[in-house]
């Protein structure tokens, strides 16, 4: 059983970054220098003056951990069957297996030796995602399946009991009669705060209550639902995208008396970002007025200017980036709105390589966007939305990653990553790069839980492996909270994923550790600890696995030993003390490494 029968959340606005593959070598390289070329914006009332006065960003920890390493955690080994890792925490782990489709996958429960100590079998998936963001609830059907035929086709139907269970003692919190359809999506909200509880009229196909229900004690369903509410995306403070009717509105689920907040009738997609909601309302795929809802709880709406076509692309705090039919050659002709209309439009023209997206650094203090300057060439541009001032800050092929909450962005070439803050750029790592991975896929590309309080901490990380020859990588990992950049090895074992990094769930592509489920549930989770194997010198049947803390406050410490190209992505628990290994013998047994901080 591989780890696919989780399910990806989310995996459109999920992705992680990569520039290049397993080697230096690309036709768009360059050699990452800037240049200090300052092209004044033309805006009425503007000076084209570059006043910036923001203090210098504070200085990097450069570290070299490539020759230190800490205390080896101490470790058990367990040999279990044909099972996959389910999740980890403080006491032990939860392995899974055995799945087929007449009656589901059976799940075990460990302790920290590894022995068994609680079972549940037979229980079917009704979601793509059955795991809390945090990882600490498993959304379970003990019952049975069967095929439903509806007019377009077959429905799955699970007939038998809802089980909310928790990861860390396989208790059923929850534990009801259900009888509902088999799901793409995840079973909770982006949040966590709600559990999908859709159920099927007795006898029908299509006849679906879609309801949700609270996942802490007494674990009640929504006071607000009705027929014609339909929920879309849950904000960070508990309120909720929703559909009544027609009409986009934002609710608050948990009170029915507190009135809607009604954003328009005619949009066809939103963007959340800085606290702020936008909603693009017009015909079809056109905008023509932003309706927006501020964080204090202002409305405002933001006409667009009549003659083009126009498209919302991104949206930050009281910041809007749309861009219009019209092109110059191969740009796209966009502007940069302010909601509150104290700023003037900033056009802007967007070269394709940009994917037409800016991204807002310091709560759009500072917008870095990617144009072609007049040799043709890509170039990416700061501009200062206040003043409207503009500095190219280098020429060349690149890629542009955010870091954090806004407050920093990668440039990453083929031959050089450099950071770029409100206050300057800083050299991160100069040579042959073959590979850069974020959790944020592009500009402003993070996940839907950005202002939570349960953020996922590898929003401020990035892990750089850098080409030292044939078969050699240096990996490097910076963490932008701490500041701190550190060389962790020169023999990293490196069998990199081109497309989707973060999905590759295996040893040889260093990443971020989870505490449940499959590689999409980790998008979400917040990590403790980054992984990466090393190469062994003899024959590489022993490489060693190791684990290093997020914040890179201590060097690397090993965690198991084993052939490189059996090793499952480990697993650490939400407190940090307890990590898991798993290899895989063959095809019906597999070698679990527990460690103990």
């Amino acid at each position: 059983m591989s780890q696919a029968w989780f399910g990806v959340l989310m995996v459109g606005a999920l992705l992680s970054s990569a520039c290049g593959g397993d080697g230096p070598a690309r036709d768009d390289a360059h050699d990452g220098d800037t240049a200090d070329d300052t092209v004044a914006d033309t805006a009425p009332g503007d000076t084209g003056a570059d006043d910036d006065t923001r203090a210098p960003d504070p200085p990097l920890a450069r570290l070299d951990w490539r020759d230190a390493r800490g205390a080896p955690l101490a470790t058990v080994e367990a040999t279990l069957g044909a099972q996959d890792l389910v999740a980890v925490h403080a006491g032990g782990a939860v392995v899974g297996g055995g799945c087929a489709e007449e009656h589901g996958c059976d799940y075990a429960w460990l302790d920290a030796a590894g022995a068994p100590v609680r079972a549940r079998d037979s229980r079917f998936l009704g979601h793509g995602g059955v795991v809390s963001p945090d990882g600490s609830l498993l959304a379970l059907v003990a019952g049975t399946r069967s095929l439903c035929q509806v007019d377009d086709g077959a429905a799955v139907v699970l007939d038998g009991r809802l089980e909310l269970v928790a990861v860390a003692s396989g208790e059923a919190l929850v534990d009801e009669p259900a009888r509902t359809l088999v799901f793409f999506g995840s079973a909770f909200s982006p949040e966590g705060a709600w559990l999908h509880d859709a159920r099927l009229a007795p006898g029908s196909c299509d006849a679906l209550t879609d309801r949700w229900r609270a996942t802490t004690a007494p674990y009640a369903p929504m006071a607000r639902a009705s027929a014609t509410l339909s929920y879309a995306q849950e904000l960070a403070d508990g309120r909720w995208i929703a559909f009544e009717g027609e009409t986009l509105v934002v609710v608050d689920p948990r009170d029915a008396d507190v009135p809607a907040v009604r954003l328009g009738d005619r949009v066809d997609g939103w963007r959340v970002g800085g606290g702020w909601v936008h909603a693009y309302d017009g015909y079809g795929s056109a905008l023509e007025v932003d309706r927006v809802l501020a964080p204090d709880g202002a409305r405002y709406d933001l006409t667009l200017p009549e003659g083009d076509l126009w498209a919302g692309r991104t949206a930050s705090g009281r910041w809007l980036l749309a861009c219009s039919s019209r092109h110059v050659g191969d740009l796209a002709s966009c502007a940069l709105f302010d909601v509150l209309a104290e700023v003037a439009t900033r056009e802007l023209a967007l070269a394709p390589e940009s994917g037409r997206e800016v991204a807002f650094l310091g709560g759009a203090a500072v917008a870095l966007f990617l144009t072609h300057g007049d040799d043709g060439a890509l170039a990416l541009v700061r501009l200062d939305p206040a003043t409207g001032a503009r500095e190219v800050l280098a020429s060349g092929p690149g890629r542009l990653r955010v870091l954090g909450d806004d407050e920093a962005a990668l440039w990453v070439t083929d031959g050089a990553v450099q950071l770029i803050e409100p206050g300057g750029v800083t050299p991160l790592v100069e040579g042959a790069i073959a590979q850069v991975v974020t959790l944020s896929g592009g500009p402003n590309g993070a996940p839907p839980s950005r202002g939570s309080a349960r953020e996922p901490r590898q929003r401020w990380t990035a892990l750089v492996v850098e080409t030292l020859g044939v078969d050699a990588s240096r990996l490097w990992a910076f963490d932008l909270a701490t500041r701190r950049l550190a060389q962790l090895t020169d023999r990293l074992a490196f069998a990199p994923s081109r497309d989707a990094p973060l999905f590759a769930d295996r040893c040889a592509q260093p990443w971020v550790t989870r505490s449940a489920g499959g590689p999409g549930d980790g998008l979400l989770q917040s990590a403790g600890y980054l992984y990466f194997a090393e190469r062994d010198d003899a024959d590489g049947a022993q490489a060693p696995l190791w684990l290093a803390p997020i914040d890179l406050s201590g060097p690397p410490r090993l965690l198991a030993r084993g052939a490189v190209a059996a090793c499952r992505a480990p697993y650490a628990s939400p407190d940090g003390a307890r990590a898991a290994a798993l290899y895989e013998v063959d095809a019906a047994s597999r070698r679990l490494v527990l460690g103990a901080r």
